[in-house]
């Protein structure tokens, strides 16, 4: 049987990061096709096929599809054992484990901030509240996702107070990581594991909703994140779009942007010169025109492996997605 590995991918998704990181690390072969997300080709009636969850990543081994990172990487672990990722002693698979929990309270902490700070605004000025939408409708006409995206356009995900609120936990994330990390290269076993797979794609995006990792307060973190950055499976799942957001950030592109569209005074002139140049520019990274020329419910292409016995997983079929995020088109 053809040994042959499909990808269903988002570039700027830790989850999606984490399974390719794994595949690299393990020296599996595999394909990608990407989900664009900014689309919500993830809703699309193709793809719910594929992942009915709606989200990314999924992949499609020889017709076996899984979906879940931590479904597909432990998949991964137990068929692929060559190359072993999960740490040795038991006292370290518990480790990893309790990190992958902590991730995803993590990440449940970095979505919607996310949205908040970054998306939202970003959208919020590429293109009107109506294009926004019709770009949604094309995909879905689900009214929850479509009243998500409007709370996104309309900068409505999170108040000042629960931003606040949102990066105190996420600092608290940090400090857990730093205390953790004392006199330790790696998480769990003092070797790169599952432990630092799980925590790095997310961590290293904190600062883009502005939690700051800085040497002087947290130089076990900073170090840790410079050693695992160094790993082959990390430099080459570092995609253009985060490299992009990392960017905007540090020249404090987004810290502008969000100063002027939660001002509640009146724009300034400047304010709406910086708005007018950026408008195109964010327009076109963000590809609205032609996601409005696309046509209404257009499929998917999904490629799949030329296998005739393609079966959901029961594991993938078991995991279970809260109600509030199948309410969200998740991005990251």
């Amino acid at each position: 049987m053809k040994n042959e590995i499909i990808l269903y991918d988002y570039e700027s998704s830790p989850c999606a990061r984490r399974v390719k990181i794994c595949l690299m690390e393990k020296g599996i072969p595999y394909k990608t096709q990407t989900i664009y997300l900014s689309k919500m080709e993830q809703k699309n009636p193709e793809y719910l096929r594929i992942n009915p969850n709606g989200l990314v990543p999924a992949i499609n081994h020889n017709g076996r599809v899984i979906f879940e990172s931590s479904v597909i990487i432990a998949y991964l672990e137990d068929n692929f054992p060559k190359v072993k990722l999960t740490p040795k002693t038991s006292e370290g698979v518990i480790a990893a484990k309790q990190w992958e929990s902590y991730e995803l309270a993590m990440a449940n902490t970095y979505r919607p901030l996310m949205y908040a700070s970054t998306m939202g605004p970003l959208q919020h000025i590429a293109c009107t509240r109506d294009e926004f939408l019709s770009i949604s409708a094309k995909a879905t006409d689900n009214p929850a996702h479509l009243a998500w995206q409007g709370k996104v356009w309309g900068l409505k995900v999170l108040d000042e107070t629960q931003k606040k609120q949102h990066r105190k936990t996420l600092v608290q994330f940090i400090d857990l990581v730093e205390r953790s990390l004392e006199n330790k290269k790696y998480l769990v076993d003092n070797e790169f594991t599952l432990a630092d797979i799980s925590v790095y794609p997310r961590i290293t995006m904190l600062p883009l909703v502005g939690v700051d990792i800085n040497h002087y307060a947290y130089p076990n973190v900073c170090t840790w994140i410079e050693r695992v950055g160094k790993r082959r499976s990390i430099r080459t799942t570092y995609s253009s779009t985060e490299k992009s957001m990392v960017k905007l950030n540090d020249i404090g592109l987004t810290s502008l942007i969000n100063r002027i569209v939660y001002k509640k005074s009146p724009a300034t002139i400047l304010d709406k010169l910086v708005v007018k140049m950026l408008r195109p520019i964010l327009r076109k990274k963000l590809g609205i025109d032609e996601a409005l020329l696309t046509p209404r419910n257009s499929n998917v292409r999904l490629i799949t492996p030329d296998i005739s016995d393609a079966f959901v997983t029961a594991k993938s079929q078991s995991v279970g997605i809260p109600e509030f995020l199948k309410n969200e088109p998740l991005m990251f």
